[in-house]
């Protein structure tokens, strides 16, 4: 009866990182494995689940036309836009035929920085190639532009958002704005973040505690008081299998690659986090 979340999180298909510069090698072909055997990776090891929220989106391609983000920063790229679109719809769509096997799939859209239309256009091609497949379900509302998206499954209430937009401080009020008749069903609230390619995780209550966050070489666990979970909100950044191109890897920023999902229980909140690394 428990609930996973699958979320692949900043593929940036058409990223291109070169080994003898960054240490790292990251191409579409890459990228495809990744999404792929990631996914396998997490239901080979997911239990007891009867439904699946696959959340799409969040800078899955590289760039918005082939060169540069929605803004207009150039991007080292792998190959043409054609190329990557094509990757990352094809590779999607396998993924989540790969979850429709094991349960029933919600999918549900984050817009992004780096391909704010982009996109949006290809989850509503994913979508639509999906649409005749009975254990697949796309909404109109998780498949529209809206920045944050809610989804409530029995005490979880959850916020997906990719994280560039809204502070992290003002999203517990959003949380309570926006999704006010799901917070009289759910006590147990959570926003997975993205954006980052890093792991940050903070509960959010009266104070801030900080229980995990990934540094370039270690990730750092602060064990604080116990805390029985509801009444705070948990703040989670998810990591990325992307590798640090020449830019992120110049100025530091860079990530240990990997892919994540979480499990929720109906009546008790999150009780697993399963990561993939790479």
């Amino acid at each position: 009866d428990k609930l996973l979340v699958v979320d692949l999180a900043d593929v940036h298909f058409g990223k291109l990182a070169v080994k003898e510069e960054t240490g790292h090698t990251y191409n579409v072909e890459i990228a495809r494995h990744r999404v792929i055997e990631g996914t396998r990776a997490i239901l080979q090891r997911a239990d007891d689940v009867g439904r699946i929220l696959f959340v799409m989106g969040n800078d899955i391609l590289h760039t918005d036309n082939g060169k540069t983000t929605t803004s207009n920063t150039p991007q080292d790229t792998d190959g043409t836009y054609f190329t990557a679109w094509r990757a990352a719809q094809h590779a999607t769509i396998d993924a989540i035929s790969e979850c429709a096997g094991v349960a029933e799939v919600d999918l549900v859209h984050c817009m992004s920085n780096h391909d704010w239309r982009s996109g949006w256009a290809l989850s509503q091609t994913i979508a639509a190639s999906m649409a005749s497949h009975d254990g697949v379900r796309a909404t109109p509302y998780n498949m529209s532009e809206r920045h944050r998206k809610y989804y409530g499954y029995g005490r979880n209430g959850l916020m997906v958002t990719h994280g560039d937009g809204a502070k992290e401080a003002a999203l517990t009020s959003l949380f309570l704005k926006e999704a006010r008749g799901m917070i009289t069903q759910a006590d147990l609230l959570y926003a997975i973040l993205h954006h980052f390619h890093h792991k940050i995780r903070n509960r959010r209550g009266i104070d801030v505690f900080q229980s995990e966050k990934d540094h370039t070489a270690f990730t750092q666990i602060n064990m604080g008081a116990a805390r029985v979970e509801g009444g705070d909100m948990m703040a989670e950044y998810v990591r990325s299998p992307s590798a640090p191109d020449g830019w992120h890897d110049r100025n530091g920023y860079t990530n240990r690659q990997a892919v994540e999902a979480f499990i929720h229980c109906p009546h008790d909140g999150q009780k697993d986090r399963l990561t993939e690394w790479f």
